[in-house]
């Protein structure tokens, strides 16, 4: 258990995030087509894209873009973004509705925690995909934002109670959680975020496991707002947590590893032998992609080139739906038609 805040390192970001660099082929759709022509401006571009709408909320669209090593890849996993959209619909109305978080709900449909995506589809643009839409308050323009991260795992050591962990590399800057919380005279509202997220991590970490699913890593951003309120944003879905089958952690465990997330695990496999052009600082050939830079403009030319064969993302595919089936009880059309008026 952390007992001080001066132990906590966090990942501040920065006001505006910068766009996510995406293969040529794939930096449009007809949806973005679509919105476009509607006269909504596009502010982010990447995993989600984001639209900033009349009424100064966020329109965030999950794309079916798939990130490894922190590269995009030049492929689409189908149904990605719906996976994700209906994952924060579930926890949502299981256990975060509680806690003040980022989405805003509809007024016109009666369907519980149904989306104002709903309400924008039905007024203004009927076509609109609310299976990969969601409205939400705008974070940004909030006095402070962070991302801090919980992990229920150490060298294959399962740990009784989560630990704060710092977060991959390029996501921000790192940075004293004391410091920049005293900058703002915050250091009471971050005591009881960091308590409130716990729960919702713990909670959630226990409901999953019942299914036989365990949720070794995940992280949530969170937002301080000039009125003093605090929101969280997105949070435990399979862009931001590692879902891992209990079998196959228990496996894991007797070598003394951490297993490899259960709908990474293709994508992994195949991107640790990427053979690679490029070399390392004394001179050895760099293989996979996770030696490689996502910030070097040739790495990423060289990595946006490479052509992901049909079988993992196939595979991909399949574990994605299969995690969200085990976790919900529901197949992800099934709950889509029930929750979310596909």
């Amino acid at each position: 258990m952390i007992k001080s805040l001066e132990y906590i390192n966090i990942i501040i970001l920065e006001t505006m995030e910068k766009n996510e660099k995406i293969p040529i082929l794939l930096q449009n759709s007809k949806i973005n087509d679509y919105l476009s022509a509607q006269g909504l401006v596009r502010t982010h571009q990447g995993i989600k894209d984001i639209y900033r709408l009349p009424s100064g909320q966020l329109l965030i669209l999950a794309t079916d873009h798939v990130k490894t090593s922190g590269f995009i890849l030049n492929a689409l996993i189908p149904h990605r973004g719906e996976v994700i959209t209906a994952m924060t619909h579930f926890w949502d109305m299981k256990i975060i509705n509680c806690f003040c978080n980022h989405l805003i709900e509809s007024r016109l449909e009666e369907t519980e925690h149904a989306n104002a995506a709903y309400d924008l589809k039905e007024i203004a643009y009927p076509g609109l995909p609310v299976e990969r839409c969601l409205v939400v308050k705008d974070m940004a323009s909030s006095l402070l934002n962070f991302k801090i991260a919980f992990t229920h795992q150490q060298a294959g050591t399962f740990l009784r109670e989560p630990i704060f962990t710092p977060l991959a590399k390029n996501v921000g800057q790192q940075a004293d959680f004391n410091s920049q919380i005293k900058a703002i005279n915050k250091e009471d509202e971050a005591r009881m975020a960091i308590r409130m997220l716990g729960k919702i991590y713990r909670e959630a970490f226990a409901y999953a496991r019942e299914a036989g699913l365990l949720i070794m890593e995940t992280e949530f951003e969170i937002a301080f707002r000039p009125d003093g309120s605090m929101i969280v944003g997105e949070f435990l879905t399979i862009n931001n947590s590692n879902f891992v089958l209990e079998k196959e952690w228990q496996k894991a465990a007797k070598r003394k590893r951490n297993p490899t997330p259960y709908v990474e695990e293709p994508l992994s496999e195949w991107s640790r032998n990427i053979i690679t052009p490029f070399f390392d600082k004394k001179s050895k050939p760099i293989v996979g992609l996770y030696g490689l830079d996502p910030e070097n403009s040739e790495h990423i030319t060289f990595v946006h080139s490479l052509v992901i064969p049909s079988p993992v993302i196939k595979e991909t595919e399949k574990r994605q739906k299969a995690i969200f089936k085990t976790l919900t009880g529901q197949s992800l059309g099934s709950y889509q038609r029930e929750f979310m008026k596909k």
